[in-house]
């Protein structure tokens, strides 16, 4: 479930043509920093989920929310200024790609925030959280 669902958000963010890299990332945004990438750069990462009290006692039906964090990383080389303009447009971009998207049978994405996480010398990053209410089944 997790990996189809980032699979798919890869592959509806992958048609930005402004973007030059797209992949999936676990780890820390710090070691990230570090990777060698062509950007502007898009990153999913699964950051988990948040579970919600059973509906119907007896149940093993247990709703969630998961959570995954879009990180933008872009190039910031001729000033904060004109790194952060450069950014903007692909941050919406997402947004258009990614608000009310329906992840297979699993449920809709929905923004949660959006963050600058990282500024730089060289490099500026911006986090886009969203978010997947679905409902997972409990084994037998």
């Amino acid at each position: 479930m997790i990996t189809e669902a980032q699979d798919l958000i890869i592959t509806r963010l992958e048609t930005i043509e402004a973007v030059k890299q797209v992949d999936a990332w676990q780890g820390d945004i710090e070691d990230l920093l570090k990777k060698p990438q062509n950007m502007p750069a898009l990153w999913v990462i699964y950051q988990g989920c948040v579970f919600g009290k059973r509906k119907v006692i007896g149940a093993k039906i247990a709703p969630q929310d998961m959570r995954f964090m879009i990180a933008l990383f872009n190039k910031n080389l001729r000033g904060r200024r004109q790194g952060a303009e450069a950014s903007y447009p692909i941050l919406e971009s997402v947004h258009a790609k990614l608000i009310g998207y329906q992840v297979s049978t699993y449920g809709w994405l929905w923004p949660v925030r959006e963050d600058l996480i990282h500024i730089g010398s060289a490099v500026l990053a911006y986090g886009m959280e969203y978010k997947i209410t679905t409902d997972t089944t409990g084994g037998v």
